[in-house]
């Protein structure tokens, strides 16, 4: 009885723990947004297709991850112009519109807008499918600075796809408009 008493003491003081490791899916929702503003329609693009025939390849090349990642997370995919319209889809196909013949492209606003409406959702990341300029008119002429802050003190990762040449590649990055100088 001592040596029984004196071995499970030590298997005490050893401390032994059992421990398991059970990985769970956190649900969560990966947000597409794609330009369907006029400027897309312009021929440039890889191939000299225009940049919605470019984009709408891009999302069908694509089509197989995208149902693979809506067994995990809510995949959704917004057209945008100067309003935002969330695009139905089924097994990752994507049901975008034949044209894009929106007026304006409204970034800011509509990264806000998207922002707004999943704001009760868990954003696993934001990608942004467009030829990368704002075009935009008040009241929808809101900077994508705003929205892209937000997301960057929410810690979502924001990706950007970009389709066609900026102004047919003659253009520079950076330019001075005006200059102004202390004396």
């Amino acid at each position: 009885l001592r040596t029984a008493t004196a071995v499970m003491l030590v298997i005490a003081m050893l401390r032994p723990t059992l421990v398991t490791t059970e990985t769970q899916k956190l649900p969560g929702t990966l947000l597409l947004l794609a330009d369907s503003s006029r400027s897309m329609t312009i021929a440039d693009a890889h191939g000299d297709v225009t940049r919605w025939e470019a984009l709408k390849s891009a999302l069908a090349a694509a089509r197989r991850e995208f149902a693979d990642l809506a067994e995990s997370w809510d995949v959704k995919l917004y057209h945008f112009d100067e309003d935002v319209a969330e695009v139905k889809h089924a097994d990752g196909e994507f049901e975008l519109p034949d044209e894009a013949d929106g007026s304006q492209t409204a970034m800011g606003a509509a990264l806000d807008d998207v922002l707004q409406r999943e704001a009760q959702q868990r954003i696993v990341a934001v990608l942004l499918l467009g030829d990368g300029s704002q075009r935009a008119f008040a009241p929808r002429d809101e900077p994508p600075q705003i929205p892209v802050d937000r997301l960057a003190t929410d810690r979502i990762p924001l990706y950007t796809f970009t389709f066609g040449k900026p102004s047919l590649g003659l253009q520079s990055d950076v330019r001075v408009d005006d200059l102004l100088v202390n004396n």
